[in-house]
């Protein structure tokens, strides 16, 4: 009975253990630690010079930086890394008329996808997808042409930093479209709807996210929901 009691223990401990989810991950190492891959949370990552590795801990998200052996929930010393320097690096996107060499905004929300960008463009389904620009001072219009060519425009009022998906427009699951914003080149982007998008707790939206490969979006998850402990960086 002991023993039993003891195997038993040992499942129910097993079970237990905190798990981390990468993010995103780029660099010579990607191929060992790729974006959707769970690992425990004792876990530990040998990155090589100009590695990066996201990741979502029940604490939050870390992003480790850099040669050098990381462990998702061990504690790093302060200073190396401010969560200011993570935010520019993941999470912003810089469009025409941003002010040269200043840090990019990015958004508030993960639903919204930069309108500058190229990619998969997520989305709470049965809802219109949401546009972001990072320099609202000047009304636009961006025109979105279908996958068959038709164009429709769109007004960007000037002070909006967000607009919805334009109302002429259908929106199609997985099909592709090309979106142009005034002085930039036409971006593809694809609609990928989030089944239950607005009820899905924390780590079921990184994992939806992901799977998505929405990556934009993933960056910006990452940058919002950073973790307390100071970020690691490389030795």
């Amino acid at each position: 009975m002991r023993i039993a009691i003891g195997l038993m223990a040992g499942m129910t401990a097993t079970s237990a253990v905190a798990e981390v989810l990468v993010l995103r991950s780029v660099g010579p190492s990607s191929s060992r630690y790729p974006a959707g891959r769970r690992f425990p949370d004792n876990a530990s990552f040998t990155l090589r010079a100009n590695d990066m590795v996201s990741l979502l801990t029940p604490q939050g998200t870390r992003v480790f930086r850099g040669q050098g052996v990381f462990v998702a929930n061990r504690s790093y010393p302060t200073g190396r890394q401010s969560a200011a320097q993570v935010r520019i690096d993941i999470g912003g996107t810089r469009g025409p008329g941003d002010v040269a060499g200043a840090a990019p905004s990015m958004p508030t929300s993960v639903w919204s996808f930069a309108a500058y960008a190229a990619g998969n463009l997520c989305f709470p389904a049965g809802e219109r997808p949401l546009l972001w620009r990072s320099n609202s001072s000047e009304a636009v219009t961006m025109v979105v042409a279908d996958a068959g060519g038709r164009e429709h425009r769109a007004a960007w009022p000037a002070g909006d930093a967000v607009v919805a998906w334009p109302a002429t427009l259908a929106v199609t699951a997985n099909a592709p479209y090309r979106l142009r914003m005034p002085g930039a080149q036409p971006q593809r982007i694809w609609l990928r709807p989030i089944a239950n998008g607005n009820s899905l707790d924390r780590d079921a939206l990184a994992r939806a996210l992901v799977a998505a490969r929405c990556e934009d979006q993933v960056a910006t998850f990452a940058a919002l929901n950073l973790a307390p402990a100071p970020e690691a960086a490389g030795p």
